[in-house]
């Protein structure tokens, strides 16, 4: 667990040295949020993409993973530590989501955002971070960055584009059915757990 532990803080001291460009892209998405409401779900997204995608293109550029190989541990325990990461970020822009929220609800000129309750924001948030965690994670630590980075930045960038169609969708969802939610968090739980551990398998076999 302390390794683990220790490999998440790692990418956390990665993406503290990108601090200036990560409160550029918070800056610019709320500034964005308050210039045109519509884009609303982009300020918790940008934020989950930005920690994902420049957190992974400067450890390649650093090559740690020659560091990971040299250290004491474990394949299932990096992948893991990745996935941890992405799912602390997607809680932090889900919080930074609804802090702006109940900031521009306070402004009546933003009828957009009022018309949709924040859960449905809440839940593309999430879906994108499932969407990130499942597919991107397991592309970036598996594929050279530098020759995926075109495909990478299209799979970045691909949930965030119909974020705001999916939460003009979900409230017309019933989803006071128990049965159906319980089946959607069951398929939620394999689809991770299935992509950790072929992911994990994978990358135990990938030459460096």
């Amino acid at each position: 667990m302390s390794r683990i532990i220790n490999l998440i803080l790692l990418q956390f001291e990665t993406l503290l040295s990108l601090k200036k460009y990560m409160t550029l892209i918070i800056g610019l998405a709320i500034f964005l949020v308050f210039i045109q409401p519509d884009m609303f779900p982009f300020a918790g997204a940008m934020f989950i993409m930005a920690t994902c995608y420049n957190t992974a293109f400067y450890e390649e550029k650093s090559k740690v993973n020659y560091l990971i190989y040299s250290l004491p541990v474990k394949s299932t325990e990096y992948i893991l530590s990745k996935y941890i990461f992405v799912s602390i970020n997607t809680l932090v822009s889900m919080g930074i989501l609804s802090i702006i929220y109940k900031l521009m609800l306070s402004f009546e000129r933003f009828n957009v955002v009022s018309k949709i309750p924040l859960w449905s924001f809440i839940l593309v948030l999430g879906g994108i971070g499932i969407f990130m965690m499942t597919i991107l994670v397991p592309l970036q630590v598996l594929l050279n960055f530098e020759k995926a980075r075109v495909i990478l930045v299209f799979l970045t960038v691909f949930p965030i584009v119909y974020s705001m169609e999916l939460t003009k969708f979900l409230p017309k969802i019933n989803l006071n059915n128990n049965i159906f939610i319980i089946l959607i968090v069951l398929c939620i739980i394999t689809l991770i757990l299935t992509s950790y551990f072929i992911t994990s398998n994978l990358y135990s076999k990938k030459d460096i």
